[in-house]
């Protein structure tokens, strides 16, 4: 059987009212779900997403303390893989809670289709690569520890900086990391199964190289592209920054990175990318409207659910 199904990973922790347009968005028998709910929210409506869309499937994920630029990011892909992997998927997409897609599923699935076998990872350039080669060359152990304004909290991150402050000192190079060829970019892509499968075999080694080291969702999908013949398969093959490489309108040169505005709209619709990131309600919930009015519009006109495909799935 030919398995046409793509799968949505997404990583949440707030502004649940964007993933929420998202979900209806691309609810479509072509599409399922796993998401990962941050294990610092409380009392998120468990029932009330499971029950928002009437095609697709969503499972949700064992939930982890999710940290910025901390391994836990990375333990949330690996767990977001190895739920979905099993189930044979076409694409696997890989989203933030406040990610919003600019297309319909008629064009998404189109894309991909056009270009299938290829991979959607995101790829800076050499030289940004290269100045971030000291978040493999010494081990960050406890950045975790330095997360909560607490006394103890604070006390440790001081530790932290004086234990990163002494590796610098003495020149310290992590053994492991070495002889390693650095890749870097963004965390947020589109894979085949292949390749899915292939991140899946290589736990061992992410672990090793990545466990205690900085941001390491932006470095261990790129470095392990790289250094394997998934290279060759790429959309875009140069390490040049470019986020057509990933389909991601993702805007770092007005912020870290710039969240999408009402005065936004004409430049998100006429993109040619796929997927944008990030919004938010708080600081703009007219563009968030706006574009689920958008794109469900052409959702609708291109009837996307398309109900005579089979559903079927090996579950």
């Amino acid at each position: 059987m030919e398995h046409y199904k793509h799968a949505y990973l997404i990583i949440a922790h707030n502004d649940f009212d964007i993933l929420e347009k998202t979900l209806k968005l691309l609810d479509d028998v072509r599409n399922d779900f796993y998401i990962h709910i941050d294990k610092k929210v409380q009392n998120f409506s468990f029932d009330k997403f499971k029950t928002l869309t009437k095609f697709s499937n969503i499972y949700f994920i064992e939930r982890v303390d999710a940290r910025w630029g901390d391994f836990s990011l990375v333990k949330i892909e690996l767990k977001l893989l190895e739920a979905s992997v099993p189930r044979n998927y076409y694409y696997y997409h890989l989203l933030s809670g406040v990610d919003m897609p600019l297309k319909s599923n008629a064009e998404i699935h189109s894309f991909f289709d056009n270009f299938q076998g290829l991979e959607f990872v995101h790829f800076a350039s050499d030289d940004a690569a290269i100045e971030k080669k000291e978040w493999i060359n010494y081990y960050y152990p406890m950045r975790l520890l330095g997360a909560n304004n607490n006394m103890y909290s604070r006390l440790l991150g001081k530790i932290a900086k004086l234990f990163l402050r002494a590796q610098r000192v003495t020149r310290f190079r992590r053994m492991e990391n070495r002889n390693l060829t650095l890749a870097y970019g963004s965390q947020w892509f589109s894979i085949t199964h292949n390749l899915a499968k292939y991140v899946l075999t290589q736990k061992k080694w992410i672990t090793k190289h990545f466990r205690f080291t900085n941001c390491s969702d932006e470095l261990f999908m790129q470095t392990l592209i790289l250094n394997s013949t998934f290279f060759d398969s790429l959309y875009l093959n140069k390490r040049d920054g470019n986020y057509l490489g990933c389909m991601r309108f993702i805007d770092w040169t007005r912020g870290n990175p710039y969240t999408f505005q009402m005065d936004d709209f004409d430049s998100l619709i006429n993109s040619p990318y796929l997927f944008a990131r990030k919004f938010s309600s708080a600081k703009d919930s007219q563009i968030i409207t706006a574009l689920y009015e958008y794109v469900n519009c052409k959702k609708k006109a291109a009837n996307d659910d398309v109900l005579f495909i089979d559903k079927s799935v090996p579950k």
